[in-house]
């Protein structure tokens, strides 16, 4: 191509010039590779370089969508005479065009040379690096719970099979209760007192884990991975239907809360000094509702792992400020052992922080040994427990009785991490948004709209029902986001408390239970269960 230059900036000429570069090292390496093929193809040897040739050229052929299937198959037989190309050749193609891929296939070659077989080699050797850490982005985890198995036009897709080692199965575990909701628990803390919060949060941890084991028998008992299933198995239609809306509601209102959660962010940074809530909310429905257009979070991998990431940074900062205000400070002021008014919230809060139950259910049968599951969840589930408390202690404790709602509303506003680490913090949750909503309205959507016949049916009706509830969402957090801890405490006892401690001994009461023990247990489960839910309902409203 012959390209006019004269008015072009230097680093214009650089990208053409390594452009160039590019396209005639590519056309030397087929032209080297179509030698070496005709060559094979006259004296009969290393016919594998002519069939990877084929597959590198089938691999770079431009995709148009409007473009016949048989045009698409004339576009990559011009190249080359021969139609048919071993399948293992166009996904050694593919593979190779993964980041990190010919030095892997770099490393198979020497193992292979030197005799060492395939299931010797280290596994890290089979993945690229996103592969080793999707487990952190939960893709499909919602969707095995509800049974749906969910594509994205509501057509189901099977159930992938178990390969997750178990260093992927303690990252989606840990990923499935460790989010950007452990910023509310210091808060929280001050709702119940220095004393009576880490015991209750200990507490409802140890019911969850309990009923975890109970969910985990019927699961065993049924061979699935499905709550809904299971909820079917026990109670009916009405039973999977409970199941569905709960984990949907729950969905909806961690979205809610992410909405709040910026607002103060914002307000923090003093951009509600400039405009009010509501043009603030507009405008971030201007960015949240584009996101939930997304059909797949698939497409949203690296700004996902990105988010968590600024998660991670945001607690470490928390928690350094926190021992550095201790040490230099002392304690914070009007610490209290117990408050017997607001520590209904605090359980709630402690509810909802335990939203990650059902998911246990589709990691145990992605992993490569899911009889292993329990025995490492036991330790996973301890660690996480201990990092709650110790967390929200520390922060309790920094601040006293001045600590907020969202602890990172206590750091200086004045120091310029700070004010990064909230607007970081702000980012994370609007680039999350997607994988808690995404899964939640597909299931809406199947409600609505039922199995798509053509790809793509019902496209603007669903864009326009996921506008809506946004919209929802966005007027919910106007109004109710002077009350975040009330509405925080809420969604748990609602939603949470069902999934966590009223479903699980229910189910297995009627699945499993065989001796009077067992049935024993499962029906002082359920009481407890509601008893929390019935508590923290009661206080969050004002009524006790």
């Amino acid at each position: 191509a012959h390209v006019s230059l004269g008015g072009a900036s230097r680093p214009q000429r650089q990208a053409v010039a390594f452009g160039g570069c590019a396209r005639i090292a590519m056309t030397t390496l087929h032209k080297a590779l179509l030698e070496r093929a005709a060559t094979a193809s006259s004296a009969g040897v290393d016919e594998n370089i002519a069939d990877f040739h084929r597959a590198l050229v089938r691999e770079h052929v431009p995709k148009n969508p409007n473009t016949p299937q048989d045009a698409k198959q004339q576009q990559w037989r011009k190249h080359d005479s021969e139609p048919d190309i071993p399948r293992e050749f166009t996904e050694e193609a593919r593979a190779l065009k993964t980041p990190g891929g010919f030095r892997r296939n770099h490393l198979h070659s020497v193992a292979e040379s030197k005799g060492i077989p395939m299931e010797e080699r280290p596994a890290a050797w089979n993945k690229s690096l996103v592969e080793s850490v999707r487990p952190l982005i939960r893709v499909g985890y919602f969707e095995r719970v509800l049974g749906m198995y969910l594509g994205e036009d509501g057509e189901d897709v099977p159930a992938p099979a178990g390969t997750m080692s178990v260093q992927a199965m303690t990252l989606a575990t840990a990923k499935s209760f460790v989010g950007s909701g452990i910023m509310f628990l210091p808060g929280a803390f001050g709702l119940g007192g220095w004393l009576f919060s880490p015991l209750a949060m200990c507490a409802v941890a140890a019911l969850s884990a309990l009923c975890i084991r109970l969910l985990l028998d019927c699961s065993d008992k049924l061979q699935t991975c499905s709550f809904g299933e299971i909820a079917t198995a026990a109670a009916g239609r009405g039973g999977r239907l409970a199941v569905q809306v709960s984990l949907v509601v729950s969905q909806f209102g961690t979205n809610i809360a992410f909405i709040i959660f910026i607002c103060d962010m914002a307000k923090s940074l003093g951009v509600l000094e400039i405009m009010s809530a509501v043009q603030f909310v507009a405008l971030l429905l201007m960015v949240l509702i584009p996101l939930s257009w997304i059909r797949t979070v698939h497409n949203l991998e690296y700004p996902i792992l990105g988010a968590d990431f600024l998660i991670l940074c945001g607690l470490c900062i928390v928690a350094v400020y926190s021992f550095s205000k201790i040490a230099r400070e002392g304690v914070g002021p009007r610490l209290e052992p117990f408050e017997s008014s607001t520590c209904g919230l605090l359980i709630g809060t402690s509810v909802f922080s335990f939203e990650g139950t059902p998911l246990v259910l589709p990691i145990k049968q992605a992993m490569e040994r899911p009889e292993d599951y329990w025995g490492y969840f036991q330790w996973i589930f301890l660690g996480i427990v201990i990092f709650f408390v110790s967390f929200s202690s520390i922060g309790y404790i920094a601040y006293g009785g001045d600590v907020q709602p969202v602890v990172i509303q206590n750091l200086s506003a004045d120091d310029p991490l700070i004010i990064g680490v909230r607007f970081a913090y702000a980012l994370a949750l609007a680039l999350s948004s997607p994988l808690t909503f995404l899964p939640a309205t597909r299931t809406v959507e199947f409600w609505i709209f039922g199995v798509s016949k053509v790809k793509g049916e019902h496209k603007w009706q669903k864009n326009i029902l996921r506008a809506a509830l946004f919209c929802l969402f966005g007027v919910i957090a106007i109004f109710g986001g002077s009350c975040f801890q009330q509405f925080v405490a809420i969604t748990g006892a609602v939603c949470c408390a069902p999934i966590a401690l009223l479903y699980p001994p229910w189910f297995h009461l009627k699945i499993c239970a065989e001796t009077l023990l067992e049935q024993v247990v499962d029906v002082v489960l359920i009481v407890v269960g509601i008893t929390v839910a019935t508590l923290v309902l009661c206080q969050s409203l004002g009524i006790a």
